[in-house]
């Protein structure tokens, strides 16, 4: 899983202030997606470090991997916004029953992001 800026020449895992953080989710080849029933679904999520709660959830069909998937202040949860923390764990998760709890054979990738200081 990479996390990075569209149109970024600088270090991937480094943000602008209140940019969308987009991530790069692909499958790797032990992957079966014929072990997955129709319930199945991708969650994107960004959240403080440490942090149960996130400040942005995205949620997208299983059809759509592999991609590129986007966060957003537009993502928020309680209008919380990404631009307010300075470093942010960004999840993806293949969820098997297709709702948010998380459950034992989900499919999870990780990554901590460090935003920059706005100019």
């Amino acid at each position: 899983m990479e996390v990075y800026r569209r149109g970024s020449s600088a270090t991937p895992r480094l943000l602008a202030c209140g940019a969308p953080i987009e991530v790069v989710v692909s499958l790797g080849d032990e992957f079966r997606s014929d072990a997955l029933d129709g319930d199945a679904v991708l969650f994107v999520l960004a959240r403080p470090p440490g942090e149960r709660r996130p400040v942005a959830v995205g949620r997208w069909p299983l059809n759509t991997l592999p991609g590129v998937f986007t966060l957003s202040d537009g993502n928020s949860m309680a209008g919380r916004s990404l631009a307010a923390h300075r470093s942010l764990e960004v999840v993806a998760r293949i969820s098997i029953a297709g709702d948010a709890t998380e459950h034992s054979g989900d499919w999870i990738g990780e990554g901590v992001i460090h935003q920059s200081v706005a100019p």
